[in-house]
């Protein structure tokens, strides 16, 4: 009876169990690493608008002078 296909030893039960694991933990680090490269892009794009900003606050001062 145990000789059915269908039916997997426990040797084969824990690889794809540990191999889950393994896609699960790559799949975690991945989007934490797209997090973290999301963050630094909006980051980036928050200091280059606040530059804009300041420069256009400078020549709106000057052209008013």
């Amino acid at each position: 009876m145990a000789d059915k296909p269908d039916v997997i030893s426990l040797r084969e039960q824990t690889e794809r169990k540990g191999h889950l694991v393994d896609v699960m933990s790559s799949a975690y680090l991945q989007r934490s690493i797209n997090n973290s490269v999301e963050t630094t892009l909006q980051d980036q794009v928050n200091a280059r608008n606040q530059r804009m900003l300041l420069m256009t606050k400078q020549l709106n001062k000057i052209a008013d002078s």
